[in-house]
């Protein structure tokens, strides 16, 4: 499902689609050390595992979220 409510953005924040070429950045994230103490589930060993999981991530962006079931994206 399109959410054609994204882009958003503000002076300060732009929120859009999470997409696979986004690895390098979640990966650079996750090596923080806020998201290594608040995300740890969210902290990829290499750029391999931050794309393989990205990619997971960005395929349940068209299934509706079930929080039961995977991480919860909610659509549009």
């Amino acid at each position: 499902m399109e959410n054609n409510r994204l882009p958003l953005e503000t002076r300060s924040l732009r929120l859009r689609q999470f997409v696979a070429d986004d690895a390098a950045r979640a990966l650079f994230l996750s090596n923080e050390e806020s998201s290594r103490i608040g995300l740890p589930s969210q902290v990829y060993r290499d750029l391999d595992h931050a794309r393989s999981e990205v990619a997971y991530l960005v395929s349940q962006c068209s299934v509706p979220g079930n929080p039961k079931q995977g991480p919860y994206v909610p659509g549009g």
